[in-house]
């Protein structure tokens, strides 16, 4: 979710709007530089389409299924049912990780993408990195969208837009608190990364080599965003599903330009520590 459009945080907001411009630039220069020095840097290979999207399915399937039966060991609506969901979606997901990993090693084609992969740890320095530059500009697009949506419907909008990040600052930090912001700046980062940029936009590159990578990262994009919509505050709408958007298209493109999963899993556990440390500043 972007960052909370109230008063309190508006200094706060210009500040942010004030770096988008010439951080965001050093991101991109970041990303593009890092991918030319390194002689072994290239795109990641692309899994089958059907395979990708085959087991993108079975993922989804698993996760649901195990969020629905552990959120019953808690009643429903509280944040412990919450937590208790968001693990077991993360379980479920990574119980079938190695079944992913041996399909992307086997059903992998490196046809069109010339050169290998830079190092994990690599990966995951740079795409810390560029969140820590690009955070700015992500940020100032989802206030600047928020602003207007609440300008144009004259009426007040949530501070914060996702259900998570509005439970958590309700609650306060307690053990079940700590859970979830362990779980979203770990296990939901792997899972969604995996998801969307190791399956479904690598299947997406494989299936339409000849319409380039930004089609299959804006592809990727977009449902990474439609899938997010029931854990959205209707009042800042648009400020979160502009920041989302952004951010992930700066994943697919980090993703691309490292063709490694660590370093979109890097920014994008960054991005929702960030998040979450500006949720608790305002409990």
């Amino acid at each position: 979710s972007p960052l909370p459009p109230g008063e309190a945080l508006l200094p706060f907001a210009l500040l942010l709007a004030l770096l988008a411009l010439p951080l965001g630039g050093a991101g991109w220069w970041v990303l593009r530089s890092a991918a030319q020095r390194a002689p072994d840097a290239g795109p990641p290979r692309r899994i089958e389409p059907l395979a990708g999207l085959m087991l993108m399915a079975a993922l989804l399937l698993m996760g649901g299924l195990c969020a629905g039966l552990f959120s019953r060991a808690a009643e429903a609506g509280t944040l412990p049912a919450r937590a208790f969901a968001m693990l077991g979606l993360v379980l479920g997901q990574v119980l079938l990780l190695p079944l992913v990993a041996h399909a992307l090693r086997r059903d992998a084609t490196s046809s069109d993408t010339g050169r290998q992969p830079i190092s994990t740890g690599r990966a995951a320095l740079l795409g810390a990195a560029a969140m820590l530059l690009c955070y700015p500009a992500v940020a100032t697009i989802g206030n600047g969208l928020a602003w207007l949506q609440a300008a144009l419907s004259d009426a007040p909008s949530e501070a914060l837009a996702h259900d998570t990040l509005q439970a958590l600052a309700a609650e306060g930090w307690t053990l079940w608190s700590l859970l979830v912001a362990l779980l979203a700046t770990t296990g939901i980062p792997l899972c969604e990364e995996v998801l969307y940029r190791g399956l479904l936009q690598s299947a997406i590159a494989a299936a339409l080599p000849r319409a380039g990578r930004w089609v299959a990262i804006w592809l990727a994009s977009l449902l990474f965003v439609l899938m997010h919509l029931p854990a959205l505050d209707a009042s800042a709408m648009a400020g979160a599903l502009g920041a989302l958007l952004a951010l992930s298209l700066l994943l697919g493109l980090l993703y691309e330009r490292t063709g490694r999963l660590a370093a979109p899993i890097a920014a994008h556990a960054l991005f929702n520590l960030i998040n979450l440390l500006l949720a608790a500043s305002i409990a």
